[in-house]
C-alpha cells in the first residue's frame, strides 16, 4: 500500500467479500487480520510521509544554507572589486556611517518567530528575517527551561532570511518556555521566547 486512500479502500473491499464467509468464528478471525493487517500498513504508511516530510525539510535547509554561502561568496567578491579609496579622517567622521552601529541596527530590526518543525513532535524552529539593508552578525544564545545555554555565531545577509534549529546544533529543536536572545559585542539586543502553542 502507498497511501491512506488505497489502504482504506483494500480494506473496504475486505471487508465486503467478509459478508460472504458464513463460518461465525472464521468471519471473527478473518475481521480480526484485516484489523490488524490495517493498523499495521497506516503505521506504516504513516511513518513513510514523516521520514520523507523530515528528509524533504531537510534538503530545503541544506539548499537555503547553499544559497547563503553562495550569496556571501558574491557578496564578498563585489566589495573586493569595488573599494572605494579609503575617506579622510574628517570625511569618515561626518560621512561614513558606523559599522559597528549598522550591525547593532540590523539585528535589533531582525524580524524573529518561529515555525512548527518537521518532526511533528510539537517542537519549533526559529526564524530569523533581516528586513534591513545591512548584514546582521551576532551572538545568539539559546537557554532551554532550565537555563542550559549555548551560544551560536550568526550572519543573516542584507534582505535574507535563516531558519536554526536541530540541524544547526540547537538540541531538540525548540520547546514552550525555552529562550534566545542576541549579542552584538556582549551588548544584548533583544530576547525572544519561545511561545505556547
Amino acid at each position: 500500500m502507498t497511501s491512506s486512500p488505497t489502504l482504506e479502500q483494500a480494506v473496504s473491499e475486505a471487508r465486503t467479500r467478509l459478508l460472504s464467509v458464513h463460518n461465525e468464528r472464521l468471519r471473527a478471525d478473518l475481521s480480526k487480520d484485516i484489523d490488524g493487517t490495517y493498523a499495521r500498513t497506516l503505521a506504516a504508511i504513516r511513518d513513510a510521509e514523516r521520514q520523507k516530510t523530515v528528509a524533504l525539510e531537510r534538503e530545503a535547509e541544506r539548499q537555503r544554507a547553499a544559497a547563503a554561502a553562495i550569496e556571501a561568496e558574491r557578496r564578498k567578491k563585489l566589495a573586493a572589486l569595488s573599494k572605494p579609496a579609503p575617506p579622510s579622517v574628517e570625511q569618515h567622521r561626518h560621512d561614513a556611517p558606523d559599522f559597528h552601529e549598522l550591525t547593532k541596527s540590523a539585528v535589533a530590526g531582525l524580524q524573529v518567530g518561529v515555525r512548527y518543525s518537521a518532526l511533528g513532535d510539537g517542537t519549533k524552529v526559529l526564524v530569523l528575517r533581516n528586513p534591513t539593508p545591512y548584514p546582521a552578525s551576532f551572538d545568539l544564545r539559546c537557554y532551554t527551561r532550565t537555563d542550559a545555554q549555548k551560544t551560536f555565531s550568526m550572519i543573516i545577509p542584507a534582505g535574507g532570511e535563516k531558519h536554526f534549529g536541530f540541524l544547526q546544533g540547537w538540541c531538540g529543536n525548540f520547546k514552550d518556555g525555552e529562550r534566545c536572545e542576541a549579542y552584538v559585542d556582549g551588548e544584548r539586543m533583544w530576547q525572544y521566547k519561545i511561545p505556547a502553542p
